[in-house]
């Protein structure tokens, strides 16, 4: 989660959508009143009591709209980036499995038990990409959503946008693996529709 006032943008970080690329490009051209909430490799905290003790940099959009003042929130431009749910949800189980030697030997096995802790519902990098730009009225709250798909080119619409140069990403803290296709079977892709139901439908996603 950024928020700019120097470029009036608000970033809604979405978990394993190449957010860290997305700071580190944007972070250069921060302000030093500009805010950020981060944990991984740049430590800080949004100015709000209520996430002095939230362990992450994940805010959803409707948690900010809800401590941010309206002129703020109504003139910001508000942008996130989002990633098929399928190559989304393998990239997931690989980076929480990634020191693990029982998910190497069977990956498919261990991927189906993930929908079966109940434990992970409170898990941020597991949640539905749509949670985190809808509101109570399941409407969405952001401008413009980017695609991991096509990365480099939407975040070229958003330097346009907001008025830096164009930036070229690199990677942060990725998760390495094959086509996430390769490691699906019917009874997976069952389990990732329907646990990610709205997010195929409201970013018109598919296998």
């Amino acid at each position: 989660m950024i928020v700019s006032h120097k470029h009036k943008f608000i970033f809604i970080a979405i978990p394993k959508t190449a957010t860290h690329a997305i700071r580190f490009a944007l972070r250069k051209h921060l302000g030093p009143d500009d805010w950020e909430q981060v944990e991984l490799f740049h430590q800080s905290r949004l100015p709000f009591s209520e996430f002095e003790h939230v362990n992450h940099g994940h805010i959803t959009s409707l948690k900010v709209r809800q401590v941010i003042n309206d002129e703020m929130w109504n003139s910001y431009f508000k942008f996130t980036f989002v990633r098929n749910p399928f190559d989304r949800f393998v990239s997931y189980a690989f980076y929480r499995h990634r020191s693990s030697e029982i998910f190497t030997k069977n990956k498919l096995g261990m991927m189906k038990l993930l929908f079966k802790n109940p434990t992970l519902n409170n898990d941020i990098l597991f949640k539905p990409q749509w949670s985190f730009v809808s509101n109570e009225f399941d409407e969405n709250l952001v401008d413009f959503i980017g695609r991991f798909e096509n990365l480099q080119t939407d975040f070229d619409e958003v330097c346009k946008r907001i008025g830096l140069p164009q930036i070229k990403l690199e990677s942060h803290n990725p998760t390495n693996h094959k086509n996430y296709k390769q490691y699906l079977d019917k009874e997976l892709i069952d389990l990732i529709s329907n646990y990610y139901k709205d997010d195929l439908e409201q970013f018109d996603y598919s296998l």
